[in-house]
């Protein structure tokens, strides 16, 4: 003998556990993705050179570069009051290094500040050496600021 279908009963599901209907994809899932764009290579050429920096130059521009009274007075004029006048010039000097903007011959170099007064960019030329004077101290010195003709 064969049950009924009256015979045979569904199990209720524990009243606990809800009921899960057919879970759908999270909404970023749903999103297509956009097909990857094609990147044209850049040529060669365009590519700035970077100067060879030789292995020499200042590392730490706050204690490898000596900086006299006149032109430390010259170049905080440019900045805000009581900044780090050194420590701010020393971080162009590594920007102008990666950027490949300084311009360094072996005993010499020259990179860009750039600074706001009064709302409008300006810019100077600071201008290292090697100190030659055979004395302790140090090894590299600011020689000259010059003021862009704008």
């Amino acid at each position: 003998m064969e049950p009924t279908d009256s015979a045979v009963k569904p199990e209720p599901a524990p009243e606990s556990a809800p009921a899960i209907e057919s879970a759908s994809a999270p909404v970023y899932d749903q999103i297509p993705a956009p097909a990857p764009a094609s990147v044209p290579a850049a040529a060669p050429t365009s590519v700035p050179a970077v100067p060879s920096i030789p292995e020499d130059f200042p590392v730490d521009f706050a204690t490898e570069v000596f900086c006299p009274g006149p032109l430390l007075h010259q170049l905080s004029t440019y900045l805000p009051y009581g900044a780090d006048t050194l420590g701010i010039v020393g971080e162009y000097y590594w920007i102008a290094r990666e950027r490949g903007t300084i311009e360094a011959a072996r005993n010499r170099a020259s990179f860009p500040l750039r600074y706001t007064q009064a709302g409008e960019r300006h810019e100077v030329t600071v201008r290292i050496r090697r100190n030659t004077t055979g004395g302790l101290g140090a090894t590299w010195t600011v020689n000259k600021v010059e003021e862009s003709n704008e």
